[in-house]
């Protein structure tokens, strides 16, 4: 991970119970370790190659969520597709400590 990216901004995420972030993307990879995350809070990927939103709900219903667990380990995520973190439950508050990536000069990517 050293060897091509270096670490950017660093910051904790709290998504309340009964919550949702607004749809979006962003610009580069970003890294999660997960502090706390109740059972039913997940990270929603779009798969509609479009982007539209219509009337606040995407276009399409075509998409995924994954649950990412508090079990120690980094994430990795490709934070440029379109998606949102979701937190439906009752009463915990879904924690996550994010990393966004600076690719290095020399990293696969810019070559």
């Amino acid at each position: 991970m050293k060897s091509k990216f270096d670490i950017g901004r660093i910051r904790i995420i709290i998504t309340n119970p009964h919550t949702a972030y607004n749809i979006h993307y962003d610009y580069e990879v970003r890294w999660h370790v997960v502090i706390d995350a109740p059972r039913d809070s997940f990270t929603y990927f779009s798969l509609n190659e479009n982007y539209v939103l219509d009337k606040d709900i995407l276009n399409s219903a075509h998409g995924f969520g994954f649950h990412m667990p508090a079990d120690g380990f980094v994430y990795e995520m490709n934070a440029v597709t379109l998606h949102t973190g979701v937190n439906c439950s009752e009463s915990k508050q879904k924690i996550h400590l994010i990393f966004n990536a600076l690719y290095k000069e020399n990293s696969y990517e810019n070559n």
